[in-house]
């Protein structure tokens, strides 16, 4: 269709060639963006109720998800969220001198593409639409004049204690409007088979029931 629109309505050769250049350009980011989320929608189906843990907390999109189960996977390595974190290097440093106990931000130590990725989930959190608690804590701590990245910190913190929780306990994040968010998303991550598999069934029931 691009190819058809370019020959029809571009006459001169130099534009025809460079819009012809820019479309195969185009279209071969596209193949490998599909590409890299057709290998993401494995990963969620190899590990689906990892994957609906993850993907039900708001923030959290398909990369994130992905690359959580590679390098958390079912969290059983960790005894408590603060391991989890302090393994991503969401824990704040502190600088404490005598009778000073100063807090600092969070370590640069830990699993960098975690904390990239999470951290940008968190961010999102600002302009969510959708009631939660996740919203709600982002106003408190705008109460407490932590804006920005000492907001988006304090999330991705949450984010980390949330998810323990849900995959120690095989469960899924509650929103205000039960399961629809999560549809939502399965749908447009391409991955309603996992409802499907009989182990999520059991996870969808008890976030039915818990709705």
């Amino acid at each position: 269709m691009r190819k058809t629109w370019i020959d029809t309505y571009l006459t001169d050769p130099s534009a025809l060639f460079s819009a012809n250049l820019l479309r195969e350009e185009w279209e071969s980011m596209e193949a490998h963006s599909e590409e890299i989320h057709e290998k993401i929608r494995n990963i969620f189906l190899a590990h689906p109720r990892h994957a609906l843990s993850w993907l039900s907390i708001p923030g959290i999109g398909d990369i994130t998800a992905a690359i959580l189960i590679a390098f958390v996977g079912d969290g059983e390595r960790f005894s408590s969220a603060n391991q989890l974190r302090n393994y991503i290097g969401l824990i704040p440093q502190k600088d404490q001198s005598g009778a000073v106990d100063k807090q600092l931000g969070v370590s640069r130590h830990g699993c960098m593409p975690i904390r990239r990725h999470i951290m940008q989930g968190a961010w999102g959190i600002n302009t969510f639409a959708r009631d939660c608690s996740l919203t709600r804590y982002w106003h408190t701590l705008e109460d407490r004049r932590k804006i920005g990245q000492k907001a988006s910190v304090g999330i991705a913190n949450k984010m980390v204690f949330i998810d323990f929780a849900l995959l120690k306990n095989g469960e899924t994040y509650q929103m205000p409007d039960g399961e629809e968010y999560l549809l939502k998303k399965l749908r447009t991550y391409k991955v309603e088979a996992l409802i499907e598999n009989p182990s999520c069934k059991i996870v969808f029931n008890k976030s039915s029931k818990a709705s």
